[in-house]
């Protein structure tokens, strides 16, 4: 009897890990291209639709029950594949976009209890993950070669001007190019690792072992990220304040110090290059750089269209296309002030009303709203559901928990 127990739980385990998986997948891997590995191309195709299966089965097994936060949370989530299906310019999103759906239909209509679980193996993952690439990023960069290989950067994959590469081991990455040595792990950015990790550390902070705060912390340094530098500070900048207001002297002190950096040669140019991005430029910080100068052009030319309110349609690219559109700004481009100002709104209201007032889960909210200012892709799929929903759940249960044994 305890054996069938065991391994109907482990088969709960080994389905609710794929459904994970997938969320970490869709945060953008490395190297999930035929070009790189037809081995992980053809195994991450296996796990989406393993996905779908296994989750479906999972959801049929527990019972669909619809409630009203359910209803809520499945209105917002076909925001996106309406974009795609409907609004489009050439539809070419329109398989993934019905992946991204069927896979947070999913989670959605989860039991509660296995959604903190999937949120709970997602932060295993990258945690995991991130521990392993901190190690092989200090090998390759004291010349300690186990087998790495150059690859070409996944932007420029098909580019006969290469800028920029990968050292790649395994599944893991890391950013190169003539002075920087920046770590991506098994993600196809250094931003997009640093900015995970540092949403998750916000998140289980209070509930974190010493050493799983020291991973992340490594591993953000590592990525010389500068968007998951300011999480982290500000993060720490609100701890110290909430714990004593006469923190912010020394916060104040810090942030002059910090812009001064920029301007002082270390000798390293590692060092001095990411001090760079932290220089204010006409258009704010230098490391900002999600949008081109062209891109910058054009969307204020844009802005003083009509086509402001309800966008150009998802797919738009302007007509000289180069690259380098990836903020916020590329959403109202595609789908207006209005159409995306309500995506918005449905996100951050799903969201409130879910914290139940969770004063960490709050938290979270603000963060992962400053974090679409350069990486506002997370709203389109499954990852966005995992990190921040999956993860108001988690808080409210651990805050739960602390409540019954007192």
């Amino acid at each position: 009897m305890k054996s069938n127990i065991l391994t109907k739980q482990s088969i709960m385990d080994f389905a609710l890990a794929i459904i994970a998986y997938v969320a970490v997948a869709r945060a953008w891997l490395a190297f999930p291209y035929l070009e790189y590995s037809p081995l992980f191309y053809y195994f991450n195709q296996a796990m989406n639709y393993l996905c779908i299966l296994v989750g479906s089965l999972l959801v049929l097994k527990c019972g669909v029950k619809f409630t009203k936060e359910r209803l809520r949370l499945t209105i917002l989530l076909v925001v996106y594949p309406f974009f795609c299906f409907f609004y489009t310019v050439n539809g070419e999103n329109m398989v993934p976009a019905l992946f991204s759906l069927l896979s947070c239909l999913i989670f959605v209509f989860l039991p509660k209890n296995y959604q903190i679980k999937v949120f709970d193996i997602f932060y295993k993952m990258v945690l995991y993950t991130s521990a392993i690439s901190c190690v092989l990023y200090v090998l390759y960069s004291v010349g300690i070669n186990i087998g790495f290989k150059i690859v070409p950067y996944y932007s420029i994959l098909h580019s006969q001007q290469a800028t920029a590469d990968y050292v790649k081991f395994f599944i893991f990455a890391i950013y190169k190019s003539s002075f920087e040595l920046r770590l991506c792990g098994i993600f196809n950015e250094p931003g997009g690792l640093g900015t995970i990790c540092a949403l998750l550390l916000i998140v289980r902070y209070e509930y974190m072992k010493k050493y799983e705060k020291i991973i992340m912390l490594i591993t953000i340094l590592f990525t010389f990220s500068l968007a998951g530098f300011i999480l982290i500070f500000v993060f720490y900048a609100f701890r110290m304040v909430r714990k004593n207001p006469k923190n912010i002297i020394f916060i104040f002190v810090f942030v002059v110090v910090f812009l001064i950096l920029p301007y002082i040669d270390f000798g390293n140019e590692r060092l001095n290059m990411f001090f760079d991005r932290i220089s204010i430029t006409k258009t704010g910080l230098a490391g900002m750089n999600r949008t081109k100068k062209w891109f910058d052009e054009s969307y204020d030319t844009f802005m003083h269209t009509n086509d402001k309110w309800f966008g150009r349609k998802e797919g738009y690219t302007f007509p000289n296309d180069h690259g380098g559109n990836l903020s916020y700004k590329t959403f109202i481009v595609e789908y207006g002030i209005i159409g995306f100002g309500l995506w918005l709104f449905l996100w951050i209201n799903n969201a409130l009303k879910l914290s139940k007032k969770n004063k960490d889960a709050l938290l979270l909210i603000i963060f992962f709203v400053i974090s679409l200012y350069q990486r506002p892709r997370i709203l389109t799929g499954l990852y966005g559901f995992v990190l921040l929903f999956g993860g108001i759940k988690w808080l409210n249960a651990k805050a739960e928990l602390s409540k019954n044994k007192t």
